[in-house]
């Protein structure tokens, strides 16, 4: 009888020693930054206002450090550097095959937003149902704190190379590209984005 009770004993106590592991886990999170959570053993990191590579790779950094398989970027942002977005997609390159890397958006992925949005593991890119994208020329890019350059080589070095990058990651030919954004700004709906490839679909609703 002793014996038969000692056995329920155990098992209980693996139970709790169990659910007291997974609480623990989720204790000892630290965020990298206040734009970062943990859920379903993923981090969220919410990309507001221009990117910033600096904020991205302490999040990219202490999912190698803890083992945490997947980054979901939600992508909230009217754009900003040249130098910052092109970091971000060099940065995701050189780990997407140790990290999967989701991208969505609920609002706003405009210029390097837009470019973060794509550069998300094919068939991980989401947008909501109302969100608004856009894309343009390179139009101008800072060489220092208080210094710009107006549209020249280097601005159409980063045109070329993020222009070919859409190309890479969508169904569009660098022809019709280039006619979006003939007039500058191209805004797309999200029905337009899963069209042309540049999301997967849209945001699935939680269940």
């Amino acid at each position: 009888m002793k014996r038969l009770l000692f056995i329920p004993i155990v098992v209980i106590m693996v139970v709790v020693l169990g659910a007291c592991a997974t609480k623990e886990k989720r204790v000892e999170f630290k965020a990298p930054n206040t734009f970062t959570t943990f859920k379903d053993n993923s981090i969220r990191y919410i990309m507001k206002g221009g990117v910033n590579s600096a904020a991205f790779y302490e999040v990219v950094n202490y999912a190698v450090e803890h083992d945490i398989p997947k980054i979901v970027i939600e992508i909230w942002s009217p754009g900003g550097s040249a130098h910052e977005t092109l970091r971000i997609v060099g940065i995701i390159d050189e780990y997407r095959d140790k990290i999967i890397f989701e991208t969505r958006s609920y609002s706003t992925a405009w210029s390097g937003g837009f470019i973060v949005l794509i550069s998300g593991d094919i068939g991980s890119r989401f947008v909501a149902k109302n969100t608004s994208l856009m894309w343009h020329h390179v139009l101008k890019v800072r060489i220092a704190d208080n210094e710009k350059v107006k549209p020249g080589e280097s601005t159409r070095l980063f045109d070329k190379i993020f222009n070919k990058y859409i190309v890479l990651r969508s169904f569009i030919s660098m022809e019709e590209l280039l006619k979006k954004i003939d007039s500058e700004y191209w805004y797309l709906t999200s029905k337009e984005a899963i069209h042309y490839g540049f999301s997967d679909g849209y945001i699935p609703r939680v269940k």
